[in-house]
């Protein structure tokens, strides 16, 4: 038997990566003394043991290959087989085609070969199903394993506990079978990307949020109770934030969920908040030290400082960055953007490319890396920081280019100087068209929501 890596950078010239269990007990996770061991986002130093067991038929000669997976106890990491979490109590016993998902980093497919089947033969019915996939426009196997997933323990999920009760009490069945299979797999990727944020950029205090925008019931509109101008969706989020948020991130008022349409009514947006720093004293506090320190650390040991100066930069690695981030971070949260699920997926994308190269074998600091690729914050909307930013890294290579051109023998850096600054401007002219026509995409959908909620008026 064997785990089939399903992820997308799992691929290579020679196939799919395979990890055989060729040990009676088998043990995965990031430490080195795991038989298996993997790294990435969510990766803790134990996240699995899959033990093997042949059991033979009524005493007979035929053996039956058993394979039960279990979690250590108390583990907080995230392993889910078919979109269940394994409870750290119980064991789970595996099955051939089973999909295991480990952290937010890998997922795979467990294969219990029959008798006579190749690792070739499954490998090629694999690749034979990513190819019907994209050109059918299927889900892939990844997505269809992210799109099963039911996970109770998820962060988000409990943080929308209050929704979910009112969806519950107020809502008919088929309205909240369509709601949770869209909101379970959304959580895990607001889990995701929260959890990347962290390990990336812990001094900003970013935290991604799920919303709902719900269209107001008609005849709740026609009896007063509506206060908002008709034709504008409200946004909800649970639990709303406290009374002494700013305005901007308050939570609408209560609507009910129309009964009538058990999709439309709803669409999930996401919110990316900046908080204040955590209360003195707290564990949160202490992780969210320990994770800042952890950043200046890697930055000091690199030698790179940022471009522009930041509430990091210039911090010795004595344990004192975290005084500088907290300094920078408001008093109260800050809502600084909202954006469809899809824009989202997106820009979660993007984090996940970003998370590959600052947190790797052969890591750079986040800084430098934006300072490598202006306008390329997957975190920030395209405003006149964002643009000035591209628009003076691109002067600034102009004015390499004319310093080179003034000296002679520079034939090879003033070409790769050229082509520079034709990459960043095409760069920048791609980047600002996609975010116009995201934008585009987003005020129709949002009027398609609009229009339709109250055609019945």
């Amino acid at each position: 038997p064997f785990l089939m890596d399903l992820s997308d950078d799992a691929y290579t010239s020679g196939g799919r990566l395979l990890y055989f269990l060729h040990k009676s007990s088998t043990t995965i996770g990031s430490s080195d003394i795991n038989t298996i061991i993997l790294r990435g986002a969510a990766m803790e130093p134990h996240m699995l043991t899959i033990d093997k067991e042949y059991i033979h038929r009524d005493g007979g000669a035929v053996a039956d290959l058993h394979l039960t997976a279990s979690v250590p106890t108390s583990s907080s990491g995230r392993v889910l087989v078919n979109g269940r979490r394994i409870p750290s109590e119980s064991p789970c016993e595996l099955h051939q085609g089973d999909r295991l998902i480990l952290g937010h980093a890998r997922v795979f497919r467990i294969v219990m070969p029959a008798d006579g089947e190749t690792i070739e033969h499954h490998s090629q019915l694999q690749e034979a199903e990513m190819r019907e996939a994209h050109s059918k426009g299927l889900p892939t196997p990844v997505e269809a394993a992210l799109s099963e997933v039911e996970d109770d323990h998820s962060a988000e999920f409990n943080r929308l506990r209050p929704l979910i009760r009112r969806v519950l009490e107020e809502s008919p069945a088929k309205q909240v079978e369509v709601f949770l299979r869209r909101l379970h797999p959304a959580c895990s990727l607001v889990d995701e990307a929260n959890r990347l944020t962290h390990e990336i950029r812990p001094q900003d205090n970013l935290v991604f949020e799920l919303a709902v925008i719900e269209t107001a019931a008609p005849e709740r509109r026609r009896s007063g109770e509506a206060e908002e101008a008709e034709g504008s969706p409200s946004r909800r989020a649970a639990p709303p934030p406290s009374s002494s948020s700013p305005r901007k991130a308050e939570s609408p008022r209560k609507t009910r969920l129309p009964a009538d349409d058990p999709i439309a009514p709803m669409a999930l947006v996401v919110r990316l908040i900046q908080k204040p720093p955590p209360e003195a004293g707290t564990e949160q506090m202490f992780k969210w030290r320990k994770a800042i320190n952890d950043v200046v650390e890697v930055a000091d040991l690199l030698g790179i400082s940022s471009r522009e100066v930041g509430p990091l930069d210039d911090v010795p690695a004595d344990g004192s960055g975290h005084t500088r981030a907290a300094a920078a971070l408001p008093s109260t949260p800050r809502e600084i953007s909202v954006w469809s699920f899809a824009k989202f997926e997106q820009r979660l994308s993007q984090i996940r490319d970003i998370h590959r190269v600052t947190t790797g074998d052969h890591p750079i600091a986040f800084d430098h890396y934006l300072a490598e690729n202006p306008g390329s914050d997957p975190w920030r909307d395209w405003g006149t920081q964002s643009v000035s930013a591209m628009l003076d890294r691109i002067a600034d290579l102009e004015a390499r280019l004319e310093h080179a051109l003034s000296e002679r023998g520079k034939d090879d850096q003033i070409r790769a100087l050229r082509e520079q600054v034709a990459a960043l401007e095409a760069e920048h002219r791609a980047n600002r068209r996609l975010e116009l026509e995201t934008d585009l995409r987003e005020i129709e959908k949002i009027e398609r929501l609009e229009a339709k909620a109250y055609t019945s008026k």
